[in-house]
């Protein structure tokens, strides 16, 4: 028909006879150029409504990957900022192994210690506070300044190798012509040894107040205390009652340290039986005790102290000892009793050469002088 676009194919038969092909007829096809057209446009159309269906499908399933793989992340960061408003408890749980599982694994450790380290400055803030509280009162416990004794200079000295010690020294009127001289050392340190000192000193004061012998007070004592501190603590006492108007000295040991008397050039240990208070409760205390006499003679000195003084160290572990001590007072005995005290605390200072007390240091040091006529 008059405008239809037409393909025609023709092509013809032939059939080979006796070695030559004849022309038997042909074949001819004729396509309409304007049904392949639309086949075509129909086939491209179909083609592209399938490809916006798999883009779309694609899309989504991309969208719905991202979101699984995404989703820890957001779980990370959000618990990195609660991390960082101080929320160390917190723990993001992940089981995969995929990078941001070993990401999120470690960020659980990092949180962990974390909560760790904050909870030791607590403790540590905690403990401060209290070490504090217990030097504030430990100190309101030590006498402010040394009184006045009639015919005696005296002096004292008390350094903590912390913030809190165990050492304890006391000088106080007990009745009218006597005076407690006290130095003790309680062998817990820092909250423990304040902790028995301070139970100490109150017994002490209480029992020597009531006019008990020295004898007497450090056997009460022992009695009260083993009952009060903690097992395997005990505090060694050296207790002495002057008498200011004859030079007289009453003295009793707990274990303690013997006093060293200087007289002249001559250095004497005032040495007296005794265990520690709190070591036992079982009557051995009481047999081992007595207490002694002695008049301290005018210009005589007199030397309380703890082991603190005798066994500071210096970084070689060597101890200042107790022939240091000797030269020092036999160098200096002519000097007021202030400033030898002064000298005494300064000559274990530089003995140390930098190294860290590994004691507390107290003395009670005295010198008698003449006594009223």
């Amino acid at each position: 028909a008059e405008g239809e676009r037409l393909l025609r194919l023709r092509e013809p038969m032939l059939y080979t006879y006796q070695g030559r092909n004849r022309l038997v007829g042909s074949v001819e096809l004729i396509m309409d150029l304007d049904d392949i057209d639309q086949t075509l446009k129909q086939l491209q159309l179909e083609f592209a409504k399938q490809a916006a269906v798999a883009t779309g499908v694609s899309v989504i399933i991309m969208v719905i990957l991202f979101r699984l793989l995404l989703r820890p992340m957001r779980k990370l960061v959000a618990a990195m900022n609660r991390l960082k408003e101080g929320d160390f408890e917190l723990q993001v749980i992940a089981s995969d192994p995929s990078e941001v599982g070993l990401l999120t694994r470690t960020f659980n450790n990092m949180a962990y210690e974390l909560s760790l380290m904050q909870q030791r400055l607590v403790e540590q803030e905690r403990l401060k506070r209290d070490l504090e509280i217990a030097e504030t009162i430990q100190q309101g416990l030590l006498p402010g300044r040394v009184p006045d004794i009639p015919s005696t200079e005296l002096s004292a000295h008390y350094a903590s190798a912390s913030n809190v010690g165990g050492d304890y020294f006391d000088v106080f009127q007990a009745d009218d012509d006597v005076w407690a001289l006290i130095v003790a050392d309680v062998s817990g340190k820092g909250i423990s040894g304040a902790l028995g000192m301070t139970i100490t000193r109150s017994i002490l004061r209480s029992l020597i107040k009531s006019g008990l012998s020295p004898q007497q007070v450090l056997s009460q004592c022992n009695h009260t205390l083993y009952q009060d501190i903690p097992a395997g603590m005990f505090v060694t006492v050296a207790l002495a009652y002057y008498y200011p108007s004859d030079g007289r000295m009453l003295f009793a040991s707990a274990g303690h340290n013997p006093p060293l008397l200087l007289r002249g050039t001559e250095m004497y240990e005032v040495k007296r039986p005794g265990l520690p208070l709190g070591a036992d409760d079982e009557g051995l205390f009481e047999d081992v005790i007595r207490e002694g006499d002695f008049i301290l003679e005018s210009g005589d000195l007199f030397l309380m102290y703890t082991d603190g003084v005798t066994e500071a160290m210096d970084r070689e572990g060597n101890m200042f000892g107790v022939e240091r001590v000797r030269e020092t007072l036999l160098h200096y005995s002519d000097s007021p009793v202030p400033n030898l005290a002064t000298l005494l605390s300064r000559k274990v200072n530089d003995f140390r050469r930098g190294a860290e007390p590994n004691d507390d240091v107290t003395f009670i040091v005295m010198r008698r002088e003449q006594g009223p006529s």
